[in-house]
């Protein structure tokens, strides 16, 4: 994430924007419990009736959890060098808007 986040500052002009949107996990109730029955049960069982793939659609929710989010995210933006970084959740959390500026 670090190098790719480099490599995009670098290509930015000055003053440029980084618009990032990001499916993440809810922090808050009940989107949070609704969101892990969906992503854990839900969709994985559907991705197996349709694809017949036992695996189908488990991969998403890890790679959501593992993914840097919130604050988190905003540090990795200013270490990497951006700066006006900002966040904003949206339906109950689900994804996530990070917006950043290259000085």
């Amino acid at each position: 994430l670090d190098r790719g986040l480099s490599e995009m500052l670098r290509v930015l002009k000055p003053g440029g924007r980084l618009v990032i949107i990001e499916l993440t996990t809810p922090q808050k109730s009940p989107m949070k419990q609704l969101f892990g029955f969906y992503s854990r049960i839900w969709m994985p069982t559907m991705g197996r009736l349709i694809s017949h793939d036992k695996q189908a659609y488990t991969y998403l929710p890890a790679t959501m959890e593992a993914f840097p989010q919130g604050e988190r995210m905003v540090e990795i933006l200013a270490k990497a060098g951006f700066t006006d970084i900002n966040f904003k959740r949206f339906t109950g959390g689900i994804s996530t808007l990070y917006t950043a500026a290259r000085p």
